[in-house]
């Protein structure tokens, strides 16, 4: 929570209506709908990182994204750098820190590098691609659907097999 008028916590969507706050995939809707009406194609992000921009052609060339998934593509690409420049920080320092009275403890870049795998995870889920070929990919609501209508007409099956 960040404090916003005198009094009040603001969290969440209140913070955007404040204007405390613009998160990068609001910012980034707006750039990707702005630059894809001036430029007609849309051009990979600057300041993307190879891992990134690796990520930002594989996609583009296999999908055609909507501006909401080109969002998601560009905080996605983001975030494979960042878990690039952890992987090398990870591999350049030590595994194994002092912790605050001194112990032991694994570097907090692991947690860094977990957290990111996560996000990462995320992005690409909500992105719904599509698997080799289909036309089109399932959001995560419609593949539990699709799932849970497998598992009724298999209960189905069965009672009316078994009866």
């Amino acid at each position: 929570m960040i404090a916003g008028p005198p009094g009040r916590a603001v969290k969440g969507r209140a913070l955007l209506d404040l204007g405390f706050l613009e998160s990068d995939l609001e910012r980034d809707q707006h750039a990707t709908a702005e630059s894809e009406d001036a430029m007609g194609a849309m051009d990979a992000p600057e300041r993307l990182g190879n891992a990134g921009l690796g990520l930002w052609q594989a996609v583009l060339t296999e999908c055609e994204l909507t501006p909401g998934e080109m969002a998601l593509l560009v905080q996605a690409c983001r975030t494979v750098d960042e878990l690039e420049t952890i992987s090398r920080a990870l591999a350049e320092g030590p595994a194994v820190v002092k912790g605050s009275t001194g112990q032991p403890k694994a570097s907090t870049l692991f947690a860094e590098a977990r957290a990111h795998r996560l996000v990462l995870g995320k992005l690409l889920e909500q992105m719904a691609l599509p698997d080799l070929g289909e036309e089109e990919g399932m959001t995560p609501n419609q593949q539990r659907a699709q799932k849970a209508a497998q598992t009724r007409w298999a209960l189905e099956r069965a009672k009316n097999g078994a009866a």
